[in-house]
């Protein structure tokens, strides 16, 4: 399909597979094969019958296009576009603007105006033959709204993106299973990054240079990344506490990372179940983690087969830890500053964890009934407590 705008006089709101759908009086030309098919308000595709895949299809709009949104959505035949004479300056939608167009390998964007979009949720979602696009002449500094914006392009290698602003890229690189590579894409104010890079099979790092200020959902960010092997992510300390971050899931069966940076200010999840479940090459975690407000951290750490030390600060009870440490098995040493030590089932927290050699707890912890609990499982830690109150650096012995 090719695009050409001629007198600006309406909008054009959206075409589909089966028809285009106008207002009242909104005008636009098609031609097939080179045939015109006059002024209309409307086409069926389906007058294409069997010609779907090798029609050339030219649309003039008559119209000044301020809303993008749906314009080939659910385009399947599809498999080129030339975009270098569509003019989109007054656009500020492109949502679903190439939603489902399964067959599209080709788009020519030369020229393409952005700069007053501010959604460009599912823009590219289900583009299954899309191997390359390259959006870095595009001015995107008002796009908030970026969700599923690549979701589903399957065959996606290469993209080229500017510096982006938006505040919501949940499922931005959803199953874009043969990205190898991205740069630093996000700013500072993200808000929602969760499942942004869920089973990336082929990324291998990802590094992001600034503070992350904003930042409160992160959940399955990472999930099933099984070529990611680092990952940097810094973030801002909220001195409120106001700013607390889900991060289920976050690196759950990421088998090749083997470190994590997350800066040197403190981390404070909200929960972190599952957050690196299945991570078989991960060694440490050596920030700090402030669980004051944690809700939840089952299986947090549950086989981690390489794990050798973890640094949890401000436990607190009365939540799920079943399974945090679970086959653990090269597990060496574990800060645990909590008073709850004594009460939190020790038998679902270090199974399987056969070479758990020390324990540094509160001074408020009874040492010989967590020893008990631990003979149980047939291993026997050193014991050891401080006052953390005030501490500023703990050291392993």
């Amino acid at each position: 399909i090719n695009i050409k705008n001629y007198n600006y006089n309406h909008q054009i709101y959206f075409i589909s597979p089966d028809y285009l759908a106008q207002e009242e009086n909104l005008e636009f030309h098609v031609y097939i094969n080179g045939e015109d098919f006059g002024t209309k308000n409307y086409f069926y595709f389906s007058d294409l019958k069997g010609n779907e895949s090798t029609a050339n299809i030219e649309i003039r709009f008559l119209e000044t296009v301020k809303h993008c949104k749906c314009l080939f959505s659910d385009c399947y035949y599809i498999n080129s576009l030339d975009l270098s004479n569509f003019d989109t300056k007054y656009a500020t939608s492109m949502e679903k603007m190439f939603y489902n167009c399964k067959k599209l390998k080709k788009i020519i964007l030369t020229n393409f105006d952005t700069k007053y979009v501010i959604n460009m949720n599912n823009m590219f979602e289900n583009c299954e033959q899309l191997c390359k696009i390259d959006l870095s002449d595009c001015n995107m500094g008002e796009v908030i709204y970026m969700e599923s914006m690549f979701s589903n392009c399957v065959n996606l290698k290469e993209i080229f993106l500017p510096s982006l602003n938006a505040l919501y890229m949940r499922k931005m690189f959803y199953n874009c299973s043969k990205l190898d590579k991205i740069d630093d894409i996000f700013g500072e104010n993200i808000i929602d990054a969760s499942y942004m890079f869920f089973n990336c099979e082929n990324l291998k790092e990802f590094n992001k240079e600034d503070y992350l200020v904003r930042c409160e959902l992160m959940s399955s960010m990472f999930e099933n990344c099984k070529c990611l092997s680092g990952c940097r992510l810094l973030f801002y300390y909220d001195l409120t506490g106001e700013k607390l971050i889900n991060m289920n899931s976050m690196f759950s069966e990421c088998e090749n990372l083997e470190n994590v940076n997350f800066g040197e200010n403190t981390i404070c999840p909200r929960t972190i179940e599952s957050m690196f479940f299945n991570c078989k090459k991960l060694k440490s975690i050596g920030e700090e983690m402030d669980l004051e407000s944690c809700e939840s951290m089952s299986k947090a750490f549950s086989n981690c087969e390489s794990l050798e030390v973890v640094f949890l600060n401000k436990v607190k009870y009365g939540i799920n830890y079943d399974n945090i440490f679970y086959n653990c098995h090269n597990l060496l040493s574990v800060f645990f500053t909590s008073e709850y030590l004594n009460k939190i089932n020790i038998g679902k927290m270090f199974e399987y964890c056969s070479k758990l050699d020390q324990i540094i707890s509160c001074e408020k912890i009874n040492k010989d009934n967590i020893k008990k609990e631990f003979a149980k499982l047939n291993i026997s830690p050193t014991i050891n407590t401080i006052n953390v109150k005030g501490i500023d650096d703990v050291y392993f012995l």
